[in-house]
């Protein structure tokens, strides 16, 4: 049956070439240590390549001369203690350099530094800056370096237009006394003066290629959706639209790169027709009614619009199916990019060069068996040259090998799910499996780099990824499918996973754990409460335990515009009064009594969408039933632990544990 199965089941990647290569168990510290490449970009010109490195003890920015031979480095920024993260260009010949600052003095962490053996940095708050600083790292000026901005800004590093047809100036937001403002900052002298001002919700304000403004972006945390204004001649702002977006697990949601500004000032984003229920890309014009379409894909979703970082043009769209694909308006442009994903194979990557350039660009790619690598590619040779891998150890000869299935649920529905198997896996054998439901729930997996699954792989587990009916990527019909089925068909498709893999024999059936983050947490308890006969224990992370409770909070914290969340909330999850009975039933915390499985609840003090409240009631409920669990409270910690170092590795180190306990042999 096994060989049957796998002619239906496709191993992809680096199978052939991690089993020959040398394999290193990887350890706690490899997952959560920094990266060795951050970021790379080239010049608008194409000719200068700036990028950070991480040497271990510092972070270099790094600048070298591609139009000579041997593209020797030009200069070179290095700290021990401010922290270089991300780059862009303001012309070609000078760079905005983003950086984390630690708040306590400097001289203060070296004397730390000295005599401290255990000295860790990145235990140490910080706030963001930018530099900016000529080709040779020199001439460094502190860009809004203005006591007002500093004292109300942790992050001051943001900017929203690089006015490719001013050398001297960009456009950066800050937090006035007022709320949002667009500043205009010389990147000679850091100076900066207020441009235009937003409203009380302003997130974003967009502008044209001369840095006026056109329309402004109004975010609304709880309902994920933004407000767009239009700016009138009479210098007003106009409501022209609502958009909604899916859900996820971070406590922060960028949704600027959804939408921007073309040519001739329309607004250019992705919206979804509420006809056919999938998302497009439409275009407003300034001063119009109607909104025309740019782009659609039959029955399929349009993952987002693309534009140039530097120019600000509008270029095209991607496409996500289970990898992340561009398609361009200009041909020949579009003829580099299918060269390059053909050689990069089946990997999601990142293709940036300004569209002013024809000389190279910047790749990196990555997929579900490694972190990333970064490549140089030259558009007259047509050459991809590799420069380095993103992460020394999380490399494909080390990692667990990935593979993509569709299943079908006990109705019927085809599903998509991700797999990923444990490095030098032996198809002989039946391994135990982790089920890993995704968050949201109303969002999605792929075949991308999930560092809790390849942990998990890592330490010898098959790991699942099922996209249950209710996530996004595959139409508004699939997604509403899931709407009021916490509990019930959305867990009916997780469980139909479960059952495809061990009936098939590639997981033993009597070693299966399920484990979750945010909605997957709350999959994770309800699994193994309705269906215990599937699994072994459960795991949830800043789950959901209370549905009425948890709806109550997001209300709450909605503050306005309560109605038009009340409404998205009642829709999704369900009604309090009128579905009263149903979410009592599928909420953990009211059946703890009836769990009979080994439970780890883990749930960060600081998180913001899913309060630590919810894992309380829990356990409270848990001890009064004289149940076996383990809470974990995760300090300092808000709704993804894996953005913080230390609370990741605290993740990964009682998630081994348990599974160890009662997955082991």
């Amino acid at each position: 049956m096994k060989v049957l199965m796998a002619l239906m089941l496709t191993l992809v990647w680096m199978l052939a070439s991690s089993v020959a290569n040398a394999y290193t168990q990887l350890t706690i510290d490899d997952f959560v240590n920094d990266p060795l490449l951050i970021d790379a970009e080239f010049s608008p010109d194409g000719r200068y390549l700036a990028f950070i490195r991480n040497d271990g003890k510092s972070r270099d920015v790094i600048i070298r001369d591609f139009s000579q031979e041997g593209a020797p480095i030009t200069g070179v920024l290095q700290d021990e203690f401010i922290r270089a993260d991300s780059i862009s260009w303001a012309n070609n010949s000078r760079l905005i350099v983003n950086l984390m600052v630690p708040y306590e003095h400097i001289s203060q962490l070296k004397k730390k530094a000295e005599t401290d053996p255990g000295f860790d940095l990145d235990e140490y708050d910080y706030f963001r800056r930018s530099i900016s600083m000529n080709i040779y790292c020199q001439d460094k000026v502190i860009l809004l370096n203005h006591k007002n901005y500093n004292r109300r800004n942790l992050n001051l590093s943001k900017i929203s237009n690089l006015l490719a047809g001013d050398d001297k100036h960009i456009l950066m937001p800050a937090w006035g006394y007022d709320g949002l403002e667009i500043m205009k900052v010389d990147v000679y002298t850091g100076k900066g003066q207020v441009a235009f001002k937003g409203g009380a919700r302003t997130y974003s304000i967009l502008t044209d290629n001369n840095g006026q403004p056109t329309f402004r972006l109004d975010y609304y945390g709880n309902s994920r959706s933004v407000k767009v204004y239009e700016y009138t001649q009479e210098r007003e702002w106009i409501a022209i639209d609502h958009i909604y977006f899916e859900q996820g697990d971070d406590d922060e949601f960028d949704f600027e790169g959804l939408m921007g500004i073309g040519k001739e000032g329309e607004l250019i984003y992705r919206k979804r027709n509420e006809l056919s229920g999938y998302f497009e890309i439409v275009k407003y014009k300034k001063g119009s009614k109607d909104k025309q379409l740019v782009a659609f894909l039959p029955g399929e979703d349009i993952y987002s619009p693309m534009f140039d970082s530097f120019s600000g043009e509008y270029l095209g769209y991607q496409v996500q199916r289970d990898l992340i694909r561009n398609v361009y308006l200009d041909k020949n442009y579009q003829a580099h990019y299918d060269k390059v994903a053909e050689e990069i194979g089946h990997n999601n990557f990142a293709f940036w060069a300004s569209s002013s350039s024809t000389n190279r660009a910047v790749v990196r790619s990555s997929g579900a068996d490694h972190l990333g690598k970064f490549y140089v590619y030259d558009f007259k040779s047509q050459v991809l040259t590799w420069i380095g891998n993103v992460h020394n150890h999380l490399i494909p000869e080390n990692l667990g090998l990935p593979a993509k299935v569709n299943y079908i649920a006990r109705d019927g529905q085809k599903l998509r799910m991700y797999l990923l198997f444990p490095p030098n896996y032996d198809d002989t054998k039946a391994y135990p499996m982790v089920v890993l439901p995704h968050g949201g729930p109303h969002s999605r997996d792929s075949a991308s780099f999930d560092i809790f699954a390849q942990y998990m792989a890592t330490r010898g587990y098959i790991v699942i990824q099922p996209n249950f009916r209710g996530s996004t990527g595959y139409g508004l019909e699939f997604e509403k499918a899931g709407y009021k089925q916490w509990g019930r068909l959305m867990q009916d498709d997780v469980s139909d996973a479960v059952t495809y893999m061990t009936k098939n024999g590639y997981a033993d059936k009597s070693r299966v754990c399920i484990v979750g983050v945010s909605y997957g947490g709350y999959a994770a308890l309800i699994g193994t409460i309705k269906t215990p006969e599937l699994y072994r224990c459960g795991i949830s992370i800043n789950g959901v335990t209370h549905l009425k409770d948890q709806i109550a909070f997001d209300m709450d914290s909605a503050k306005i515009n309560e109605d038009q969340i009340e409404e998205i909330l009642y829709e999704r999850i369900g009604h309090p009064i009128q579905d009263s009975k149903m979410l009592d039933d599928n909420s953990p915390a009211l059946l703890a009594s009836k769990v009979a499985l080994p439970l780890l609840i883990i749930a960060g003090d600081r998180d913001q969408v899913v309060p630590i409240a919810q894992a309380e009631g829990m356990v409270k409920a848990l001890k009064k039933s004289k149940k076996d669990f383990k809470f974990v409270e995760l300090t300092d910690t808000g709704h993804n632990p894996f953005i913080n170092k230390d609370s990741a590795a605290r993740v990964f180190q009682e998630v081994d544990q348990f599974l160890k306990i009662y997955l082991g042999e």
